[in-house]
């Protein structure tokens, strides 16, 4: 019994390592690209997309005001639905 252990020793050693490195090489690929997704033109452009404001209404839902452009609009999210209560608020 003891001599199948040490002849599969090995093996297991080697498969240990294996999952080891495997764990590493995802964790180091996830901290250099991360899971964002990131535009071609990187970070010289300007930024369209803003969160201005949020508003805690309950537990669920908030009032959060976006940034576009030149426009700003007011969402109500959470709960059951999300609603886009204003549309275009010129800035």
């Amino acid at each position: 019994m003891p001599d199948k252990f040490t002849q599969l020793l090995p093996a297991l050693g080697a498969l240990v390592a294996f999952l080891v490195a495997a764990v590493l090489v995802l964790y180091i690929f996830r901290l250099l690209f991360g899971r964002r997704i990131r535009s071609p033109g990187g970070r010289s452009r300007a930024k369209r997309l803003d969160v201005v404001d949020v508003f805690d209404l309950d537990r669920e839902r908030q009032l959060v005001i976006v940034r576009r452009d030149n426009a700003e609009h007011l969402l109500l999210i959470g709960g059951p639905n999300d609603i886009l209560i204003e549309p275009s608020i010129r800035i």
